[in-house]
C-alpha cells in the first residue's frame, strides 16, 4: 500500500505521543508501588539482636562488662581565639601604670557629651535609617562592653591565682610593711639561690649596730620570688631567713616570721625552729605537742630530751626515766640536764600544794640554748656558771631574765654578745642601770685604769662615773670614759651605757639614740633642744654646736645647713687636738656623701694634715666590687658587701665615704644615714 508522504509524518506524529502518554502513566505507578513497599518495611516493629547464649566461661566474666554508653559524638576542635594582629616592632618599655590617661575636661554651658534626656528626645527626631545606624552602635558598644567585663573577669582571676601561688609559696611572706620594710625589688632580678646565699652573708658576726639592724630588716621584708621548683625550695628559703634573725638574736623578729607562716603548709622540716619559737613564747604545751609527734619517727637527742622535758612537767617520772634511758645510749647527758629534770619534776609533784624553794645551785655549767633557758627558769635553780661552748643567740636575752643566774655571768655574756652583734647596748645599759655599785671594786678599777683595758674594767668605770658616791673618784671616773669614748671599739656600747646612767646629759642620750638606730627619738631630742634652749643655755648651746653635725649627717628634718661660717667655727673646736685633720676629712666627706656640700676653701684645711691616713683600709678587690654593684644598681649586694667591710666595727675615712655615698645613691638612705652617724660617733666626732 502506498501512502503520501503527509500521512506517514500524521502517523508518526501520533505514535510518539502515544509513547509520551504511556510513559507518564508508568512512572507515577512505579513511584507509587516502592513508596508503599518503604512503609510496609517501615512499619515492620524492628526486633533486638538476640545474643547467643553464653558459655559457660563467659558467665563467669560477665560482671566485668560495663556499659559505656552511646558512641560518642564528633566534635569540631575550636583553636583559641587569634585576636587582631599584634605588631612586632620594638616598642620602649613602658610599666604598667606608669602613664596616667588626663580627664576630659568639664566645659561650662556647652557639653560635648549630651543629657539623658537630650539623648532620648534626639533619638526620637532622628530618621529611621539613623536611628537604625544608632542601633548598630549600640550593638557594638554593648560588645565591648561584654569584652571589658571578661577582661575584668580575667584580672580577677589572675588576682585570684596570684593569692593562691603566695600561699603555696610563703616563702616571700613579708613580717615588716610600708616603709619600715625594704621594697620587695631590691633584690632584682636574683633567682632564688643567688638570694639565699646572698642572706648568708647576713648570717654573721658584726660589730656595727647599723648593719645589725639592716641585716634584721632584709630578713624582715618581704620577696618577690620565682616559683620553687619543689617543696624543699620553700623550707630552704624560710630556714635561710630565720638563719638570720637567729644569729642576731633577735626574737620578737623570730616569732614573727614564725608567726606569718600560713598553718595549712607542711612546716614539718622546720619542727626544730617551731619548737624553738615556742619555748621562747613561753607555750610549752604547744611545743611538747609538736615534740611528741616527731618522736614517733626519730631518736634525735634533741626531740629526746625535748621529751624528757615535758615528762617532768607533767611530774610523770617513769616516762621521764624511759626518755632519759633512751637518750643516754644515744649522746652524753650532762649533769646539769639531769639536776634540771629533777627539780622540775619536784615544781611539777608539789603544783597541788605550796611550792617549796629548794635553794638549789647548780653544780655544773648550764649551756645558752632555748630548752635549758627555759629548764631554769621553770627549775627556780641558782646558776653559778655559763657555759663558753656554742651559744643560741634567742638564749641570750632569756638568760638575762632568769634572776638565778650570776651577776658577773650575765655580764660576761653581754659582753660577748656585743662583740658579735647578737646584743646591743640597750642590754649593757640595763644591766648597769640594774647594777648595785660596789666602791671598792670601783675604786680598784679606777686605779688599774691606765694599765686595764678590759669590758669589766669599762662597766667597773662607767658605774663609778654614773653612781659613786665619792665625788672625787666619780669625777676622775668620767674622765676616763671620755678618753675611752673615742676609741671606736668601745664608743658603741659605752656611749648608750653612759648616756642611762647620766640621763640628764641630752646630748649623751642623743648620740645614744643614734648608735642603736633610733633616729625618731634623736631627732625629737635634738629638735626639742634647739627649739626651746637655744640661745637660753650657754652649755646646751655649746652642745648644740658640736652635736649639729651629727644630725645633718644623719639627715634629720630641719636639721643646720652645711655653711662656711658652721664649719669654721667647728674648726675652732678642734685647735689643740693633733688628730683634728684625720677628724675633718672624716667629716667632710660624710657630709658629702649624704648630701651636702663642703666648700673647697674648708677641704684646704684637711689637706694640711698627713697624706696618708691611719686606720683600717679596704681590700682593692672589695672596693672596686662595690663601684661594680653601684653602677649595676644592685642594692642588695651593696648592702651585703657594706654588711661585711663593716664587720669589725672601724673603717677607714675615705671608704667610709664611698660607701655611705654608694648606699644613698642607690636609694637605701636610712642605712646610710645610720651607718654615716655610727662612723661619725665612734671616731669622736
Amino acid at each position: 500500500m502506498i501512502a503520501s508522504r503527509h500521512n506517514l509524518r500524521a502517523r508518526v506524529t501520533t505514535i510518539l505521543a502515544g509513547a509520551i502518554v504511556l510513559a507518564c502513566g508508568v512512572m507515577p505507578a512505579a513511584a507509587l508501588w516502592q513508596e508503599e513497599d518503604a512503609q510496609e518495611a517501615g512499619s515492620e516493629p524492628q526486633q533486638e539482636a538476640v545474643p547467643p547464649a553464653a558459655a559457660p566461661d563467659d558467665a563467669a566474666n560477665a560482671s566485668r562488662r560495663f556499659f559505656l554508653g552511646g558512641r560518642p559524638v564528633l566534635k569540631r576542635q575550636v583553636g583559641p581565639a587569634v585576636g587582631a594582629p599584634r605588631s612586632i616592632l620594638p616598642k620602649p618599655y613602658m610599666p604598667l601604670g606608669s602613664i596616667v590617661a588626663p580627664e576630659v575636661p568639664a566645659q561650662e554651658g556647652n557639653s560635648d557629651i549630651p543629657s539623658d534626656e537630650a539623648s532620648v528626645g534626639e533619638a526620637e527626631s532622628l530618621p529611621e535609617n539613623e536611628v537604625a545606624e544608632n542601633e548598630v552602635a549600640d550593638d557594638g558598644a554593648e560588645q565591648t562592653a561584654d569584652r571589658l567585663m571578661a577582661t575584668d573577669s580575667q584580672e580577677e582571676d589572675l588576682l585570684l591565682t596570684e593569692g593562691m601561688l603566695e600561699t603555696l609559696d610563703p616563702s616571700g611572706i613579708p613580717v615588716l610593711s610600708g616603709n619600715t620594710a625594704f621594697p620587695a625589688e631590691v633584690w632584682g632580678d636574683r633567682n632564688r639561690r643567688s638570694i639565699e646565699d646572698t642572706l648568708q652573708q647576713f648570717a654573721a658576726p658584726t660589730a656595727s649596730p647599723a648593719m645589725a639592724k639592716a641585716a634584721r630588716k632584709m630578713a624582715l621584708s618581704g620577696f618577690t620570688l620565682a616559683r620553687p621548683d619543689s617543696g624543699d625550695d620553700i623550707i630552704r628559703f624560710v630556714a635561710a631567713r630565720l638563719n638570720v634573725l637567729r644569729v642576731h638574736g633577735d626574737t620578737e623578729g623570730y616569732l614573727g616570721l614564725l608567726a606569718q607562716l600560713p598553718a595549712d603548709h607542711d612546716w614539718s622540716a622546720l619542727s626544730r625552729e617551731i619548737t624553738d619559737g615556742h619555748l621562747l613564747a613561753g607555750r610549752i604545751e604547744d611545743a611538747c605537742a609538736l615534740a611528741a609527734l616527731e618522736r614517733n619517727d626519730s631518736n634525735d637527742p634533741y626531740w629526746l630530751r625535748i621529751a624528757a622535758f615535758c615528762r617532768a612537767v607533767r611530774g610523770d617520772r617513769v616516762g621521764v626515766d624511759f626518755q632519759l634511758g633512751i637518750l643516754e645510749e644515744l649522746s652524753t647527758v650532762s649533769q646539769t640536764f639531769y639536776q634540771l629534770i629533777d627539780q622540775i619534776l619536784v615544781e611539777a609533784e608539789q603544783a597541788a600544794g605550796p611550792v617549796l624553794d629548794t635553794g638549789l645551785v647548780l653544780g655544773s655549767p648550764l649551756h645558752v640554748d632555748v630548752l635549758e633557758a627555759t629548764m631554769a627558769r621553770l627549775a627556780k635553780v641558782g646558776v653559778p656558771l655559763l657555759g663558753e661552748g656554742l651559744v643560741n643567740p634567742l638564749a641570750a636575752k632569756a638568760m638575762l631574765d632568769i634572776p638565778g643566774v650570776a651577776a658577773n655571768q650575765k655580764l660576761r655574756l653581754i659582753g660577748r654578745g656585743l662583740e658579735q652583734g647578737w646584743l646591743d647596748a640597750r642590754a649593757l645599759a640595763d644591766y648597769l642601770a640594774a647594777m648595785p655599785v660596789a666602791e671598792d671594786l670601783a675604786l680598784q678599777a679606777l686605779e688599774f685604769a691606765e694599765s686595764d683595758d678590759s669590758f669589766l674594767n669599762d662597766v667597773l668605770l662607767l658605774v663609778l662615773a654614773g653612781k659613786g658616791t665619792d665625788e672625787e673618784a666619780r669625777v676622775r671616773a668620767t674622765e676616763i670614759v671620755q678618753l675611752r669614748l673615742q676609741d671606736p671599739d668601745k664608743a658603741a656600747y659605752m656611749v648608750p651605757a653612759m648616756a642611762r646612767l647620766q640621763a640628764e646629759n641630752w646630748a649623751l642620750g642623743f648620740r645614744a639614740s643614734l648608735l642603736v638606730g633610733d633616729l625618731q627619738a634623736a631627732n625629737e631630742l635634738f629638735t626639742g633642744v634647739r627649739a626651746s634652749s637655744a640661745g637660753d643655755d650657754v652649755a646646751k648651746d655649746a652642745a648644740l654646736a658640736e652635736n649639729w653635725s651629727l644630725a645633718t649627717i644623719a639627715g634629720f628634718q630641719g636639721a643646720p645647713d652645711v655653711t662656711p661660717d658652721r664649719l669654721t667655727m667647728w674648726w675652732a673646736t678642734q685647735a689643740g687636738d693633733e688628730n683634728r685633720f684625720e677628724r675633718a676629712a672624716l667629716l667632710f666627706t660624710l657630709l658629702e656623701a649624704t648630701g651636702h656640700t663642703v666648700p673647697e676653701e674648708v677641704w684646704a684645711w684637711a689637706e694640711a694634715g698627713k697624706v696618708q691616713s691611719d686606720g683600717p683600709t679596704i681590700s682593692p678587690a672589695h672596693w672596686r666590687k662595690l663601684l661594680v654593684m653601684a653602677a649595676e644598681g644592685d642594692r642588695a649586694g651593696a648592702l651585703a658587701l657594706a654588711y661585711k667591710s663593716t664587720a669589725s666595727g672601724t673603717i677607714s675615712s675615705s671608704y667610709a665615704g664611698s660607701l655611705v655615698g654608694t648606699l644613698v645613691e642607690l636609694g637605701l638612705k636610712e642605712e646610710a644615714h645610720h651607718l654615716a652617724a655610727e662612723i661619725a660617733i665612734r671616731r669622736g666626732l
